[in-house]
């Protein structure tokens, strides 16, 4: 009879153990977070390109530049007071099914003429994970010494793990407005950074 108890006993605090392990363990599952889901990416269309914040380094400005209808004024940057503007964005693909846009970026002093443009580049953006991100800034790598003013870039093409890019450079005697100088310069994407490839000079 004691035999009988005892095995009864014991049964009894085994369900009782497992019954209080289950409900813990049911508790910590339901108390932890679930899984987000991954992330669309950003369709790039669809972003009002000229109010986004773009990074500062081309202009020489600490942080992000927010643009205003795809302009800046600028306090103090490495240049002095700047105008920021803004055109573009050209959009392609460089593979992987990753969406991209260059938008072109000029940094100016605030004279309101060509001859005062300081700096220009392609910052190139993502919209992977479903948030707007700079992958890197794209600038002119062909510039003669005797050059009056600064080169220009613009995209010629974007396709699978590079980008390909028209450079616009001055001779000495050229014009602000009218540079008669072409180059060319493809950059390739490495899955973290963009590095110039050569530059071919096509027109001098």
């Amino acid at each position: 009879m004691t035999r009988v108890r005892n095995t009864s006993l014991t049964v009894l605090i085994t369900v009782l153990v497992m019954a209080v392990v289950t409900a813990t363990t049911a508790a910590a599952a339901s108390a932890r977070p679930a899984s987000s889901p991954p992330r669309h990416a950003l369709n790039l269309h669809h972003v009002k390109w000229g109010n986004v914040a773009i990074p500062g380094q081309l202009c020489r400005v600490k942080g992000l530049i927010r643009l205003n209808r795809g302009q800046a004024r600028i306090r103090h940057s490495g240049f002095g007071p700047l105008e920021v503007s803004t055109s573009g964005p050209a959009y392609g693909n460089l593979g992987g099914g990753q969406q991209v846009a260059a938008l072109q970026v000029w940094c100016s002093n605030q004279g309101g003429t060509a001859a005062g443009q300081l700096a220009e580049g392609l910052i190139v953006f993502s919209g992977a994970g479903g948030k707007l991100h700079s992958l890197g800034t794209l600038t002119p790598q062909y510039r003669p010494r005797s050059a009056p003013h600064i080169p220009f870039i613009t995209v010629k093409s974007i396709r699978a793990e590079r980008i390909v890019t028209n450079e616009f450079w001055y001779a000495s005697s050229d014009a602000d407005c009218c540079p008669s100088g072409r180059a060319g310069t493809t950059w390739h994407w490495n899955g973290r950074s963009f590095k110039p490839g050569r530059t071919t000079v096509i027109r001098s």
